[in-house]
């Protein structure tokens, strides 16, 4: 029988309220730690835009260099206005052919290239694109004012010797450089800066842990101080109780005997009879109630034995027959044979105490099921009923000791259950529809054979 729709919308309430709840008494250290994330990343931000700046920078400065070189090497190549193409593109070669450089270039304004420079071992190569960037820079190229004569260059206007004129400028000198180089230090930096980010992020968390961790050793402190106090105050009243409950069953018994021997008396009237009838059934209950009160005052220690499951169940339903026939509920069991390992009394005290709270709530023509089924070595004992059900906000205190939704109930039953499931390792499941019936299972009971 699955559970009703109210009962998952107040599990959900209660995890809601119990997360925000926490959340309220965690919030100075979940502020703590969100404030040392954010600075964390901010250093770690502003670390990483340091190296990336500086990476460019180097580049740029490189460039530049670069640049000035090719030309002051072209500046000083020029005789009369002239250059010598060849000789000029094998002198470039060298600056071409530098760590990180792919190819210089000396254009006209309109694109026209008067050298163009590759490194020897790259002729005929195409440099990989994606990975490079041209720097240029726009200049009037002039010759610098050398001696005529012994310099190699020509000595009248005539063109000879492979020399031609530059072209008018304004010039455009430009250099294609390899951005690996800086492309990998861009990686290390962000491998870097990530690195550091989730150091931060896990020396925050430890921190944060760390502060919850003490907040709640505590806060354990201070509950282990009231749950020892608490139970120095129960044990002190459970000395009490036992004491109270010895004096008072002593009278009730004499007060029973007495009122016995008026209803067996049959000299008696009826109507004396009668009132001594209802005195000895309102003691019974009154001592049934207060062994129940000591029995969940003093649980009992388990000790287990060999039992038939399908032999004791038939027993205790056979006893409840009669209960079940008065109020018009068909009860009804299917059990496989089987032997379990047990404590009887406590799995008698609990069998018994679900099938008594399912005929409470039933009514004329519902129906009790008490089943058990076995799967490997363990045992399910399920008790359904199609009563009235429980109510959402009911069924998380059912187990609580006196709390009763019958009148006249006593509120003791599923407790005793639960501290005998408790007690013998068992797990006690509980689900409810209201108006559609309830079932109780006690599921982790050891099968032998």
């Amino acid at each position: 029988m699955t559970a009703a729709p109210e009962i998952r919308l107040a599990g959900i309430r209660r995890a809601v309220s119990h997360f925000f709840g926490n959340t309220r008494a965690k919030m100075p250290a979940i502020v703590s730690g969100t404030l040392v994330l954010i600075i964390g990343a901010a250093v770690v931000l502003y670390a990483y835009r340091g190296a990336v700046q500086r990476q460019q920078r180097l580049l740029e400065e490189r460039a530049d260099l670069i640049l000035d070189v090719v030309q002051s090497i072209v500046g000083a190549h020029l005789r009369n206005n002239r250059y010598h193409p060849e000789r000029l593109v094998e002198i470039l070669e060298g600056i071409a052919g530098a760590p990180g450089v792919l190819s210089v270039r000396v254009q006209t304004q309109d694109g026209q290239n008067i050298v163009d420079a590759t490194a020897p071992d790259d002729a005929g190569a195409q440099p990989d694109t994606a990975a490079a960037f041209t720097w240029m820079r726009v200049v009037s190229l002039q010759e610098r004012p050398f001696p005529m004569g012994r310099r190699g260059g020509p000595r009248g206007p005539q063109e000879h010797g492979g020399w031609m004129m530059m072209p008018p400028g304004p010039h455009r000198i430009s250099v294609l450089l390899d951005l690996s180089e800086y492309q990998a230090g861009i990686a290390a930096a962000r491998r870097y800066a990530v690195i550091g980010w989730l150091l931060i992020v896990l020396a925050g968390l430890l921190g944060l842990q760390g502060m919850l961790a003490r907040r709640r050793h505590a806060a354990l402190q201070t509950e282990l101080a009231i749950a020892a106090e608490r139970a120095a105050h129960l044990e002190k009243l459970s000395r009490m109780g036992a004491g109270l409950t010895h004096e008072t069953k002593n009278p009730l018994s004499v007060i029973r005997g007495m009122a016995q021997h008026m209803e067996e008396n049959a000299a008696m009237p009826e109507e004396i009879r009668t009132s001594a009838r209802h005195i000895v059934d309102e003691c019974d209950r009154v001592v049934g109630r207060i062994d129940a009160f000591l029995r969940l005052s003093r649980p009992k220690s388990p000790k287990p034995e060999a039992i038939r499951l399908n032999l004791f169940l038939d027993k205790i339903v056979g006893i409840l027959r009669h209960e079940a026939a008065d109020r018009g509920v068909r009860l009804e069991l299917d059990a496989p044979e089987c032997s379990i390992h047990a404590d009887p009394e406590l799995l008698r005290q609990a069998v018994f105490n679900l099938i008594i709270n399912a005929l409470h709530a039933c009514q004329k023509n519902d129906r009790v099921l008490v089943t058990a089924t076995r799967s490997g070595d363990t045992v399910c004992i399920v008790v359904r009923d199609t009563g009235c059900g429980i109510d959402a906000k009911d069924l998380p205190h059912v187990t609580e000791p006196y709390f009763s939704r019958f009148p006249g109930g006593a509120g003791l039953g599923l407790a005793l259950v639960e501290d005998a499931a408790r007690a013998s390792g068992w797990r006690l499941r509980i689900t409810s529809e209201p108006g559609r019936g309830t079932e109780v299972s006690l599921d982790g009971l050891r099968a032998i054979g």
